[in-house]
Protein backbone atom coordinates (compact mmCIF):
# COMPACT_ATOMS: atom_id res chain seq x y z
CA UNK A 1 0.00 0.00 0.00
CA UNK A 2 2.55 2.33 0.68
CA UNK A 3 4.35 1.75 -2.49
CA UNK A 4 1.73 1.98 -4.27
CA UNK A 5 0.80 5.55 -2.62
CA UNK A 6 4.49 6.76 -3.05
CA UNK A 7 4.11 6.16 -6.84
CA UNK A 8 0.92 7.92 -6.84
CA UNK A 9 2.30 11.08 -5.66
CA UNK A 10 5.54 10.58 -7.94
CA UNK A 11 2.89 10.64 -10.63
CA UNK A 12 1.51 13.79 -9.64
CA UNK A 13 4.85 15.19 -8.91
CA UNK A 14 5.84 14.94 -12.81
CA UNK A 15 2.77 15.85 -13.92
CA UNK A 16 2.35 19.23 -12.47
CA UNK A 17 5.95 19.45 -14.00
CA UNK A 18 4.01 20.69 -17.46
CA UNK A 19 3.66 23.93 -15.16
CA UNK A 20 7.21 25.07 -16.23
CA UNK A 21 5.70 25.31 -19.98
CA UNK A 22 2.91 27.39 -18.76
CA UNK A 23 4.51 29.29 -15.96
CA UNK A 24 2.22 32.45 -14.97
CA UNK A 25 6.02 33.58 -14.51
CA UNK A 26 6.66 32.97 -18.46
CA UNK A 27 4.27 36.28 -18.91
CA UNK A 28 6.02 38.46 -15.97
CA UNK A 29 9.23 37.98 -17.06
CA UNK A 30 8.51 38.51 -20.74
CA UNK A 31 7.83 42.22 -19.90
CA UNK A 32 10.59 42.50 -17.91
CA UNK A 33 12.84 41.12 -20.36
CA UNK A 34 11.53 44.12 -22.70
CA UNK A 35 11.71 47.10 -20.14
CA UNK A 36 14.98 46.08 -18.36
CA UNK A 37 16.68 46.44 -21.95
CA UNK A 38 18.30 50.23 -21.04
CA UNK A 39 19.87 48.05 -17.92
CA UNK A 40 23.28 46.80 -17.79
CA UNK A 41 24.23 42.91 -18.10
CA UNK A 42 25.19 43.30 -14.33
CA UNK A 43 22.03 44.67 -13.35
CA UNK A 44 19.71 42.12 -15.04
CA UNK A 45 21.37 39.40 -13.80
CA UNK A 46 20.62 40.95 -10.61
CA UNK A 47 17.28 41.81 -10.81
CA UNK A 48 16.19 38.51 -12.47
CA UNK A 49 17.88 36.60 -10.24
CA UNK A 50 16.26 38.19 -6.90
CA UNK A 51 13.20 37.45 -8.48
CA UNK A 52 13.75 34.14 -6.80
CA UNK A 53 15.07 34.21 -3.69
CA UNK A 54 13.23 31.90 -1.19
CA UNK A 55 12.46 29.56 -4.20
CA UNK A 56 12.87 26.17 -2.79
CA UNK A 57 15.78 24.05 -3.13
CA UNK A 58 15.56 20.83 -5.02
CA UNK A 59 18.12 19.02 -6.65
CA UNK A 60 18.42 18.25 -10.35
CA UNK A 61 15.27 19.69 -11.09
CA UNK A 62 15.76 20.51 -15.31
CA UNK A 63 16.16 17.59 -18.02
CA UNK A 64 15.63 17.39 -21.36
CA UNK A 65 12.10 17.78 -22.12
CA UNK A 66 9.57 16.02 -22.58
CA UNK A 67 10.91 14.36 -25.52
CA UNK A 68 14.01 13.76 -23.37
CA UNK A 69 15.54 10.24 -23.83
CA UNK A 70 16.72 9.95 -20.25
CA UNK A 71 15.25 13.13 -18.44
CA UNK A 72 12.30 14.08 -19.11
CA UNK A 73 12.29 16.62 -16.72
CA UNK A 74 11.28 19.97 -18.15
CA UNK A 75 13.76 22.24 -20.29
CA UNK A 76 13.72 25.33 -17.46
CA UNK A 77 11.23 25.90 -14.47
CA UNK A 78 10.83 29.15 -12.09
CA UNK A 79 9.01 27.48 -9.27
CA UNK A 80 12.57 25.43 -8.13
CA UNK A 81 16.17 25.52 -8.18
CA UNK A 82 19.63 24.03 -7.89
CA UNK A 83 22.76 25.50 -7.47
CA UNK A 84 23.59 25.32 -11.19
CA UNK A 85 19.87 25.91 -12.54
CA UNK A 86 19.54 29.32 -10.30
CA UNK A 87 23.26 30.42 -12.48
CA UNK A 88 22.08 29.09 -15.90
CA UNK A 89 18.49 30.59 -15.44
CA UNK A 90 19.78 34.03 -14.31
CA UNK A 91 22.23 34.42 -16.79
CA UNK A 92 20.31 33.26 -19.49
CA UNK A 93 17.63 36.27 -18.33
CA UNK A 94 19.94 38.59 -18.54
CA UNK A 95 21.32 37.92 -21.44
CA UNK A 96 18.19 37.77 -23.22
CA UNK A 97 16.25 40.41 -25.31
CA UNK A 98 12.57 38.61 -24.91
CA UNK A 99 11.12 35.37 -23.64
CA UNK A 100 11.98 33.29 -27.23
CA UNK A 101 15.77 34.30 -26.73
CA UNK A 102 15.53 33.50 -23.13
CA UNK A 103 14.49 29.76 -23.94
CA UNK A 104 17.64 29.69 -26.50
CA UNK A 105 19.97 30.78 -24.46
CA UNK A 106 19.61 28.82 -21.77
CA UNK A 107 20.12 25.54 -24.16
CA UNK A 108 22.98 27.51 -24.98
CA UNK A 109 24.49 27.89 -21.57
CA UNK A 110 22.99 24.35 -20.96
CA UNK A 111 23.91 22.24 -23.47
CA UNK A 112 27.26 22.15 -25.95
CA UNK A 113 26.53 23.62 -29.43
CA UNK A 114 22.99 24.26 -27.89
CA UNK A 115 21.95 20.70 -28.70
CA UNK A 116 19.36 19.66 -26.46
CA UNK A 117 20.35 15.89 -25.09
CA UNK A 118 21.92 14.10 -21.66
CA UNK A 119 24.70 13.47 -23.44
CA UNK A 120 25.55 17.31 -24.89
CA UNK A 121 24.62 18.86 -21.38
CA UNK A 122 27.38 20.53 -19.54
CA UNK A 123 27.15 17.94 -16.22
CA UNK A 124 30.98 18.43 -14.89
CA UNK A 125 31.51 22.11 -13.57
CA UNK A 126 35.06 22.48 -14.46
CA UNK A 127 35.56 19.91 -17.65
CA UNK A 128 32.26 20.55 -19.57
CA UNK A 129 30.50 23.93 -18.30
CA UNK A 130 33.29 26.57 -17.72
CA UNK A 131 35.16 25.78 -20.50
CA UNK A 132 32.34 25.70 -23.16
CA UNK A 133 30.59 28.91 -21.50
CA UNK A 134 33.63 30.97 -22.82
CA UNK A 135 30.93 33.34 -24.79
CA UNK A 136 29.05 34.25 -21.78
CA UNK A 137 32.37 33.89 -19.06
CA UNK A 138 35.48 35.42 -18.71
CA UNK A 139 37.51 33.56 -15.29
CA UNK A 140 38.64 36.91 -13.53
CA UNK A 141 39.89 34.76 -10.65
CA UNK A 142 43.81 35.80 -11.02
CA UNK A 143 42.93 39.17 -11.36
CA UNK A 144 41.17 39.33 -8.39
CA UNK A 145 43.50 37.72 -6.50
CA UNK A 146 45.98 40.21 -8.25
CA UNK A 147 48.50 38.21 -9.80
CA UNK A 148 49.60 36.29 -6.88
CA UNK A 149 50.54 33.19 -6.21
CA UNK A 150 50.18 33.47 -3.21
CA UNK A 151 46.40 34.16 -3.33
CA UNK A 152 45.26 31.92 -5.92
CA UNK A 153 46.19 28.65 -6.54
CA UNK A 154 45.18 25.92 -9.13
CA UNK A 155 42.60 22.72 -8.63
CA UNK A 156 43.82 19.90 -10.86
CA UNK A 157 41.24 16.66 -11.17
CA UNK A 158 41.32 13.67 -13.64
CA UNK A 159 37.87 13.66 -14.92
CA UNK A 160 36.75 10.08 -15.43
CA UNK A 161 33.64 10.42 -17.55
CA UNK A 162 33.25 6.99 -18.37
CA UNK A 163 33.09 5.79 -14.89
CA UNK A 164 30.57 8.14 -14.22
CA UNK A 165 28.29 7.22 -16.54
CA UNK A 166 28.95 3.62 -15.16
CA UNK A 167 27.95 4.91 -11.34
CA UNK A 168 25.17 6.27 -12.21
CA UNK A 169 21.52 4.58 -11.00
CA UNK A 170 17.70 4.10 -11.77
CA UNK A 171 17.77 7.30 -9.78
CA UNK A 172 19.36 9.27 -12.62
CA UNK A 173 16.42 8.38 -15.24
CA UNK A 174 13.62 11.07 -14.74
CA UNK A 175 10.50 9.94 -16.86
CA UNK A 176 7.77 10.54 -17.20
CA UNK A 177 5.15 7.85 -16.78
CA UNK A 178 2.91 6.09 -20.04
CA UNK A 179 -1.06 6.48 -20.28
CA UNK A 180 -2.71 3.34 -17.34
CA UNK A 181 1.53 2.62 -17.40
CA UNK A 182 1.57 0.25 -13.62
CA UNK A 183 4.26 1.28 -11.28
CA UNK A 184 6.04 -2.37 -12.20
CA UNK A 185 5.56 -1.46 -15.84
CA UNK A 186 7.42 2.15 -15.14
CA UNK A 187 10.08 0.34 -12.82
CA UNK A 188 10.59 -2.14 -16.04
CA UNK A 189 10.98 0.28 -18.57
CA UNK A 190 13.72 2.04 -16.69
CA UNK A 191 15.76 -0.97 -15.46
CA UNK A 192 15.44 -2.10 -19.68
CA UNK A 193 17.26 2.12 -20.72
CA UNK A 194 19.74 2.02 -17.65
CA UNK A 195 21.81 0.22 -19.92
CA UNK A 196 21.72 2.71 -22.45
CA UNK A 197 22.51 5.37 -20.53
CA UNK A 198 25.46 3.82 -18.81
CA UNK A 199 26.80 2.95 -22.65
CA UNK A 200 26.64 6.57 -23.82
CA UNK A 201 29.67 7.28 -21.68
CA UNK A 202 31.65 4.47 -23.35
CA UNK A 203 33.39 7.26 -26.20
CA UNK A 204 34.50 9.37 -23.58
CA UNK A 205 37.92 9.24 -22.27
CA UNK A 206 39.80 10.37 -18.65
CA UNK A 207 40.43 14.38 -19.47
CA UNK A 208 42.07 16.75 -16.86
CA UNK A 209 40.33 19.50 -15.50
CA UNK A 210 42.17 22.57 -14.26
CA UNK A 211 40.97 25.41 -12.29
CA UNK A 212 42.31 28.67 -10.43
CA UNK A 213 41.02 29.46 -7.37
CA UNK A 214 41.26 32.24 -4.35
CA UNK A 215 42.00 30.48 -1.57
CA UNK A 216 40.45 30.56 1.55
CA UNK A 217 42.90 31.35 4.04
CA UNK A 218 44.12 34.55 1.57
CA UNK A 219 40.69 35.97 1.86
CA UNK A 220 40.49 35.96 5.47
CA UNK A 221 44.23 37.18 5.80
CA UNK A 222 43.19 40.25 3.48
CA UNK A 223 39.30 40.56 3.15
CA UNK A 224 39.96 43.66 0.74
CA UNK A 225 40.48 40.98 -1.82
CA UNK A 226 36.90 40.12 -2.33
CA UNK A 227 36.50 43.98 -3.09
CA UNK A 228 38.21 43.14 -6.47
CA UNK A 229 34.56 40.41 -7.72
CA UNK A 230 32.70 42.65 -9.47
CA UNK A 231 29.15 42.43 -9.55
CA UNK A 232 26.79 39.72 -10.64
CA UNK A 233 29.92 37.28 -11.36
CA UNK A 234 29.50 33.37 -10.94
CA UNK A 235 31.04 32.39 -7.93
CA UNK A 236 32.54 28.72 -8.10
CA UNK A 237 32.98 26.52 -4.85
CA UNK A 238 36.31 24.74 -5.66
CA UNK A 239 37.39 21.39 -3.96
CA UNK A 240 40.23 20.40 -5.35
CA UNK A 241 40.40 16.84 -6.88
CA UNK A 242 37.61 15.91 -4.62
CA UNK A 243 38.04 12.32 -3.71
CA UNK A 244 34.47 11.57 -5.14
CA UNK A 245 35.33 8.22 -7.12
CA UNK A 246 34.16 5.91 -4.69
CA UNK A 247 30.65 7.31 -4.44
CA UNK A 248 29.89 9.11 -8.44
CA UNK A 249 32.92 7.32 -10.70
CA UNK A 250 35.17 10.18 -10.58
CA UNK A 251 36.77 13.09 -8.43
CA UNK A 252 35.38 16.43 -9.28
CA UNK A 253 37.41 19.95 -8.62
CA UNK A 254 33.48 22.15 -7.92
CA UNK A 255 31.03 21.51 -5.66
CA UNK A 256 28.74 24.46 -5.42
CA UNK A 257 27.91 27.46 -7.42
CA UNK A 258 26.33 31.30 -6.93
CA UNK A 259 26.59 34.27 -7.82
CA UNK A 260 28.02 37.34 -6.90
CA UNK A 261 25.85 40.96 -5.39
CA UNK A 262 26.97 43.45 -4.07
CA UNK A 263 24.63 45.42 -1.69
CA UNK A 264 24.90 48.94 -0.13
CA UNK A 265 28.80 47.76 0.09
CA UNK A 266 28.60 44.26 1.04
CA UNK A 267 29.25 41.35 -0.83
CA UNK A 268 26.93 38.62 -0.94
CA UNK A 269 26.78 35.00 -2.52
CA UNK A 270 23.29 34.16 -3.74
CA UNK A 271 22.95 30.35 -4.48
CA UNK A 272 20.51 28.15 -4.15
CA UNK A 273 21.20 26.13 -0.51
CA UNK A 274 21.22 22.86 -0.20
CA UNK A 275 21.93 23.29 3.98
CA UNK A 276 19.75 21.88 6.06
CA UNK A 277 19.69 25.07 7.31
CA UNK A 278 18.20 26.68 4.56
CA UNK A 279 16.86 24.78 1.73
CA UNK A 280 16.42 27.54 -0.99
CA UNK A 281 17.39 30.78 -2.22
CA UNK A 282 19.17 33.03 -0.21
CA UNK A 283 21.95 35.78 0.02
CA UNK A 284 24.13 34.64 2.68
CA UNK A 285 27.36 37.50 2.85
CA UNK A 286 30.37 35.73 1.02
CA UNK A 287 32.70 36.34 3.90
CA UNK A 288 30.55 34.28 6.70
CA UNK A 289 30.16 31.64 3.99
CA UNK A 290 33.80 31.32 3.37
CA UNK A 291 34.97 31.39 6.71
CA UNK A 292 32.69 29.04 7.90
CA UNK A 293 34.89 26.74 5.34
CA UNK A 294 38.38 27.91 6.90
CA UNK A 295 38.78 24.64 8.31
CA UNK A 296 36.89 22.51 5.90
CA UNK A 297 39.72 19.13 4.38
CA UNK A 298 37.96 19.78 1.20
CA UNK A 299 36.76 23.14 0.36
CA UNK A 300 40.00 25.44 -0.19
CA UNK A 301 38.71 28.45 -1.90
CA UNK A 302 36.56 30.21 -4.70
CA UNK A 303 36.71 30.51 -8.75
CA UNK A 304 35.32 33.61 -10.04
CA UNK A 305 33.61 33.95 -13.14
CA UNK A 306 32.64 37.52 -15.08
CA UNK A 307 29.68 38.14 -17.51
CA UNK A 308 30.91 39.32 -21.03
Amino acid sequence: MMAAMKFLISLFLLSSLAWAYEAPQATFLDQKLQTSQNLSLEERLVLFSSYFLDAPYVGGPFGEGEEGKYDQDPLYRFDVFDCTTLVETSMALAYASDFSDFESTINEIRYIDGQVSFVTRKHITSLDWIPNNQEFLEDVTWLVGEDSSDNVKVATAVIKKKAWYQKMGLDRLQLLPLDNETEEEFLERKEKLLPELRAEGSFFEDEVAEVPYLTISSVLKNPALLDNIPQAAVINIVRPNWNLTPYIGTNLNISHQGLAIWKEGKLYFRNASASKTYMKVVDIELIDYLRSYQNSSTVKGINILRLK
